[in-house]
């Protein structure tokens, strides 16, 4: 009996600790990054002891300033984290989340994004965990001396892995500026949904992927409400183009 309870608290504690995800990248040129993590699970998750990974530089979660949050993270709350030795460096950089220093182990890491075009050293442990996709890489998510800021953003529930789940926002133009703050309305939708931009932005074509990055919908301009009465519940990206640049938004069917 004892030992039945002993192996539900140890799967009970993987599960809470398998839902700890990152959550958004976020830098300026040449300024420290903010990584954020998040616990979508429902159990409450002290992280201090984790340790986050970029290019090789390891740092406990404890050793970084604390920009917003709790290292106690409830569930569904989010920490934002910022350390002096992660900067936006480099073209090409991956962060790996761990819980414990066993930087080679698939039991160890618990979350892994990277971006540029060149893979990095923990990029093996993470597909042999099978989160990640050999040779996938996030890109358009640069800043650069204009010190418009960059990053990306993860649009799973937490279950969901790779890269069809992240959201890169690169260098920001005017018009990208101005398309950034589009929106989808209402969100949930069950029906159909509208976007709601600023009255100079021009929608040129929309885009729906699934969670699996399949083009499920296309449609053109003119249109003022898209029909999604066809789609099942679920998650889905929007890809909104305008003018030659575009945005993603998650959008739950329901």
């Amino acid at each position: 009996m004892i030992k039945k309870l002993l192996l539900l608290l140890l799967l009970t504690s993987q599960l809470a600790n398998s839902q700890i995800r990152f959550k958004e990248l976020s830098f300026e040129y040449y300024a420290t990054a903010q990584i954020s993590i998040k616990n979508f699970g429902n159990s409450t998750v002290d992280i201090s002891s984790y340790w986050i990974s970029t290019n090789l530089t390891e740092a406990q979660a404890n050793t970084f300033q604390i920009s917003s949050g709790s290292y106690i993270l409830l569930a569904g709350d989010t920490i934002v984290l910022e350390h002096p030795g992660i900067q936006r460096a480099t073209l090409n950089s991956g962060f790996s989340l761990f819980e414990t220093n066993n930087f080679n182990s698939t039991t160890a890491m618990l979350d892994f994004f990277q971006y540029g075009s060149t893979g990095n050293d923990r990029e093996s442990v993470a597909v042999s965990k099978g989160i990640w996709s050999p040779g996938h890489f996030l890109t358009n998510l640069h800043s650069d001396i204009s010190g418009h800021g960059g990053g990306c953003t993860y649009l799973g529930d937490g279950t969901q892995y790779g890269m069809q789940h992240w959201s890169s926002v690169g260098l920001l133009n005017v018009q990208e500026q101005k398309i950034s703050k589009a929106e989808i309305y209402p969100n949930p939708a069950s029906t159909n949904f509208s976007i709601i931009t600023n009255n100079t932005i021009i929608i040129d074509q929309i885009n729906i992927y699934n969670i699996n990055g399949a083009l499920i919908k296309k449609t053109n301009a003119g249109f003022e409400k898209i029909n999604i009465s066809n789609l099942n519940q679920g998650i889905y990206l929007v890809e909104i183009i305008s003018d030659h640049n575009k945005i993603i938004k998650q959008l739950i069917v329901r």
